[in-house]
This record gives structure tokens, C-alpha cells and sequence, in this order.
């Protein structure tokens, strides 16, 4: 038995050994990138525009009822579900129309 506690305890401490090495290099290749970081300008990263338009739907359920005759029944069991689909729809048609006005654009849409 005791020559098996023997090998469990070397082969632990072997792979403690090379888990401390690891992490050694680790740390010496950490502080080599902080060091080229504090080198680099920043200043080439451009910031984003934080401009944006948003859009609110001020009749999701008439619009849906456009397309949907049984939309006001279902509007009234689950209104959310009819909002979350015309928005997704309004999204889908803006970005269609930008794209085929050459517009790049990102089109998200946000339902709370």
C-alpha cells in the first residue's frame, strides 16, 4: 500500500510542479503584453458614432390587423406576441428598404 501512496503523492506533486510552471510563463507573458499595451497609441482606434433613430409603433395592433383579420382577438390573450411581431416585421421591411437605397445599416429591434 505504501508503495502506492508513494506514486500518488510523486505524480501530485509532478503535476503541481508543472501547474506552477504554467503559470509562471503565464505571468511572464502577461507582463511582456501590459508593457507592449503601455507602449502602443491608442489614439488610431476611432470611436464609434453613438448616433441612432428609433422608431415607436404607436398602432402595433391596427397594423397587425391589416394582415391578420384574427389579430385583435389574439392582441387581447397575448398583446406582447402581436408587438414582438410587428416590430420584427418593421425591422425586416426597413432594412430591406435601406439596403435596396444602398444604405448600410444595422436594423435592431427592442421590445420590452
Amino acid at each position: 500500500m505504501s508503495l502506492w501512496i508513494g506514486i500518488a503523492l510523486s505524480a501530485t506533486l509532478l503535476l503541481a510542479l508543472a501547474l506552477l510552471i504554467a503559470l509562471i510563463r503565464l505571468d511572464r507573458r502577461m507582463v511582456i503584453l501590459r508593457g507592449e499595451l503601455e507602449r502602443e497609441p491608442v489614439a488610431a482606434v476611432e470611436e464609434p458614432s453613438r448616433a441612432r433613430i428609433a422608431i415607436e409603433i404607436l398602432n402595433p395592433f391596427e397594423l397587425a390587423g391589416r394582415e391578420f383579420p384574427l389579430a385583435g382577438a389574439v392582441a387581447r390573450l397575448a398583446p406582447k406576441t402581436i408587438e414582438r411581431i410587428v416590430y420584427a416585421r418593421t425591422a425586416q421591411e426597413l432594412a430591406r428598404q435601406l439596403a435596396e437605397q444602398g444604405v448600410q445599416a444595422q436594423v435592431t429591434h427592442y421590445v420590452d
